[in-house]
């Protein structure tokens, strides 16, 4: 899902270590972003260290929990769908006719957007250049379907 955040430069996962004596925690991720780094655990059966968010603020870090709660279930499986075509890519010719319809017409459906794409497999071209961040979609408001819309990203 950080792959997906227009806020998110990058992202690693358990790259830092904290420590509190003797105590070492490696939070579950690290996301750079414009105006600071944050620092996220994901709370599942265990329990954090107490002293891990006091650690964490005191390099200048923001800190955030997360639970399986907090994570929209249609955001997630939107994201899951596309990553599954992240190894894949767009070619130049298809990535320039689709940019080039969008900054037509503003937005085009998903639908359309695949009719578009001639050398590559279509939705591979197409979840490519989302997770490249050439294009956006909702992610949020409803699976991904023939009416998706699709814009030209924007930052």
């Amino acid at each position: 899902m950080l792959d997906f955040e227009e806020v998110a430069s990058g992202w690693a996962c358990q790259s830092l270590e904290f420590r509190s004596g003797f105590d070492t925690h490696r939070p579950d991720f690290v996301v750079e972003r414009d105006h600071d780094i944050l620092i996220i655990d994901v709370i599942t059966r265990g329990t954090l260290p107490p002293w891990i968010a006091n650690a964490v603020r005191a390099e200048n870090y923001t800190y955030q929990t997360w639970s399986r709660g907090d994570i929209d279930p249609i955001r997630l499986k939107n994201c899951k769908d596309l990553l599954r075509y992240a190894g894949t890519e767009a070619r130049l010719g298809d990535r320039i006719r689709l940019l080039s319809a969008l900054e037509d017409q503003g937005s085009l459906t998903l639908s359309e957007c695949l009719q578009l794409v001639r050398e590559s497999q279509p939705i591979c071209a197409v979840a490519n250049m989302i997770v490249a961040r050439f294009i956006e979609i909702d992610l949020d408001t409803a699976l991904l379907g023939p009416e998706t819309s699709v814009r030209k990203f924007s930052r």
